[in-house]
């Protein structure tokens, strides 16, 4: 299985909204990705701090994921969403 972690910052008052476009508009586009496996989203609610880490079948269906991701994140400029890093795992 191959995970990609997304790691950002949102205000502490807009992570109920961050949660439902994950749930409502992240998550159906990225079940349109061949070789999805499922969303987590952990949230610290004292510092906005999240992380969204996605599984993916095969390295070449993760990469594919980039695109969704962002045209779909372009949407969060509402929540103040700020990335910090990104990172790629391959999980034996």
């Amino acid at each position: 299985m191959f995970t990609r972690v997304d790691r950002g910052r949102v205000p502490a008052q807009k992570l109920d909204e961050f949660v439902s476009f994950m749930r409502d508009e992240v998550v159906p586009e990225l079940r349109k990705v061949p070789g999805y496996l499922s969303t987590s989203v952990e949230i610290v609610r004292g510092s906005g701090v999240v992380s969204v880490s996605t599984d993916w079948d095969t390295f070449e269906n993760r990469e594919r994921c980039d695109e969704v991701l962002a045209t779909v994140l372009k949407n969060a400029s509402c929540l103040e969403l700020r990335p910090i890093q990104i990172e790629l795992y391959e999980l034996v």
